[in-house]
């Protein structure tokens, strides 16, 4: 095995741990001591003729294996594909530390391609691509060292780099033309359930609450939904997109309850493939993609008037629930289709508050008010007592809703989902044992403002101000689910309340220098990992385009493109007149004198050559003589030593 073979190899095993590394499945500390023998593989190579350094490096591995084997046992299946790039891993640095001079790295360049292959599988983001554009050139460097040992390396290393270069060149070209999707689930995602754990906690829409879920839990960037502003005012587009409502509460978990006898307005069939309700006012109009529909659900703001659906076909009209959101199928159904187009109008997006506490209650409103006995604790009931106490006792409606939602906005125990030591019911949460995430804090308030007789319900669904003020849209993503409260105000009816503080909200990620970069970045990755057939159509347009826009352009600007033109005339005349000063005089005299002969060298004529064939020719003889001694001087500035510039007369 050549030097310049190891060194490769080390940098493909290198490049590897990085693939694993980008999962983010395996944590640095497991990958360090990797990184750290990859590294030291040169020198702990010369060990491998070693019985004992072989057979501690078999153990290690066998132990490693027994370890992952028994994670996919407690956890499940579902952990398999990571199991198994962990081992892969560890594998790839077991060959290469144990690689002898008279061995094949052969197992060590199929494991890396599979590393890479699964490794797509796992993760889709902008780490995977930079990680990958670097391991590229490696493999086929690794590679053609591998085939060709006779070969210079340098040489070697030249061919391969440039056959990569190509490779890459192709595959970009074909990527940014080809429609494409990162963000979608793979087959393996939707059609395979691997055992109990394919139920571990994500981050996402559900429209069942259960406080204390614990373990596993994740969040992912994929897109959800993007809503284009098509008119209306962008300071009027709403934040908070809801897909289900809860009204019972039993101490633990909420559940749906029937949205007809709480006063809102009811959906019926409008025009083909629409559904429209009374709604007041005029608000926004969006052009809304739903590109995640396997929730079965349309994510639509409150004051939400009419949705017309678009498309996919076969024709299908939004159906009402119970709960008064909306579905579009079944749950599940929406894994066979790839988005929902629908035109949404809202109707008037302010919400004036006002009016006290009604003296008599409305039978209408009893299920917003429900509280089981003896399920919620009594912290609550105290807490929503003691705010109420410090108002005034005219205090309007809203005016103690907002004194409470403060109340629990301002705690700064706020724990992200699934997080190991949050609370594991509403009791731990609001005694301030432990603290908890967006579904613990629309819990309590929602259980605070009934204890004082305020009916609210609980909503489920996204809530963003990912809004791109260019391209007038609004961006939903998975991560970006949440939980509030919606308020039934005496005199303006339904609200939103959000107790969640801000460091919990999707909202606080734009609030800084810092997130506004982030989210123009996502934003700009989200461009390059989804292009569908709409956008690669609007690319070739502007294609087609772009020669009859330059001729405008050219045309709007006569001075100075005549400006640009005398300059690069200029710029390219100076660069002659440099580069022939550069040559020496003797050559200039030589190539005079062709020019006055009107003779050309031919095709492995030399100069002396070339001055019999012009003595043949019958020229005058003085003319011969010229070009004789021209020759004899030009021999010697381009062939004597210590002449300077004498490679610039080749």
């Amino acid at each position: 095995m050549t030097r310049a073979l190891r060194i490769a190899l080390t940098a493909i095993v290198l490049v590897n741990l990085a693939f694993v590394h980008a999962t983010e499945d395996a944590s640095l500390s497991w990958l360090a001591p990797m990184y750290a023998a990859t590294i030291l593989s040169p020198w702990l190579a010369r060990f491998s003729g070693s019985a004992i350094y072989r057979w501690t490096w078999n153990f290690a591995v066998i132990g490693i294996f027994a370890v992952l084997v028994r994670h996919t046992a407690v956890a499940g299946p579902r952990y398999l594909l990571e199991d198994g790039l962990r081992l892969a891993a560890v594998c790839q640095v077991h060959v290469l530390c144990t690689l002898g001079t008279r061995q094949t790295p052969d197992l060590l360049f199929f494991n890396s391609f599979l590393i890479a292959v699964v490794t797509a599988f796992l993760t889709q983001d902008a780490l995977y691509f930079v990680v990958f554009l670097a391991y590229a050139p490696l493999l086929v460097t690794g590679l053609c060292l591998y085939a060709a040992r006779s070969a210079p390396a340098a040489t070697i290393v030249k061919s391969a780099l440039l056959r990569s270069g190509v490779a890459i060149a192709v595959t970009s070209m074909v990527f940014f033309v080809w429609p494409r999707d990162f963000q979608r689930k793979g087959m393996v995602v939707e059609r395979l359930t691997l055992g109990p754990s394919g139920e571990a906690l994500q981050v996402g829409f559900t429209d069942v609450v259960r406080l204390g879920q614990k373990g596993g839990a994740s969040s992912s960037e994929a897109v959800v939904l993007r809503a284009t502003l098509l008119s209306g005012d962008s300071a009027d587009v709403p934040g908070y997109w809801r897909g289900a409502t809860q009204l019972d509460f039993d101490g633990e978990s909420w559940s749906a309850g029937p949205s007809a006898r709480l006063g809102d307005p009811q959906w019926r069939e409008g025009a083909t493939r629409a559904v429209v309700r009374d709604v007041p006012g005029e608000g926004p109009v969006f052009d809304v993609e739903l590109l995640d529909a396997s929730a079965g659900r349309l994510f639509v703001p409150l004051p939400a008037r009419s949705i017309a659906i678009v498309s996919p076909q076969p024709e299908e009209t939004p159906a009402a629930l119970f709960d008064g959101t909306l579905r579009f199928m079944s749950q599940g159904a929406g894994r066979d289709v790839d988005n929902v187009r629908f035109r949404l109008e809202l109707g008037a997006t302010g919400v004036a508050q006002g009016g006290a506490t009604p003296a008599s209650e409305s039978p209408q409103l009893a299920p917003a008010l429900q509280l089981q006995e003896g399920r919620v604790p009594r912290d609550v009931a105290d807490i929503a007592l003691e705010v109420r106490q410090n108002l005034p006792a005219d205090a309007a409606q809203h005016a103690v809703v907002e004194a409470m939602r403060e109340r629990l906005a301002s705690r700064t125990d706020y724990l992200p989902p699934g997080a190991a030591d949050a609370a594991p019911d509403l009791a731990a949460f609001v005694s301030g044992r432990a603290g908890g995430h967006c579904e613990h804090f629309a819990s309590a308030l929602a259980t605070m403002l009934r204890s004082v007789r305020i009916p609210c319900r609980l909503v489920t669904g996204y809530m963003t101000d990912d809004w791109d003020a260019k391209a007038r849209q609004l961006t939903i993503r998975r991560r970006d689910a949440h939980a509030w409260v919606e308020v039934k105000d005496p005199a303006a009816g339904w609200y939103t309340v959000d107790p969640t503080p801000a460091t919990g909200r999707g909202a606080a990620r734009g609030r800084t220098l810092m997130a506004s970069i982030e989210a123009w970045a996502r934003r700009a990755w989200d461009s390059v990992i989804r292009f569908d057939d709409e956008s690669r159509d609007a690319v070739l347009m502007a294609i087609v385009a772009l020669p009859a826009r330059a001729i405008g352009f050219l045309s709007d600007r006569p001075a100075a493109c005549a400006l640009a033109a005398a300059l690069v005339a200029a710029a390219a005349i100076l660069g002659r007149l440099r580069r022939a000063r550069r040559v020496p005089a003797e050559v200039r005299e030589y190539r005079a004198c062709l020019r006055r002969l009107r003779i050309a060298p031919r095709r492995g004529e030399t100069p002396r050559d070339l001055v019999a064939r012009a003595a043949s020719l019958g020229l005058a003889s003085d003319a011969v003589e010229r070009l004789g001694a021209a020759t004899r001087r030009h021999e010697a500035a381009r062939y004597a030593r210590g002449v300077p510039d004498a490679r610039a007369a080749r």
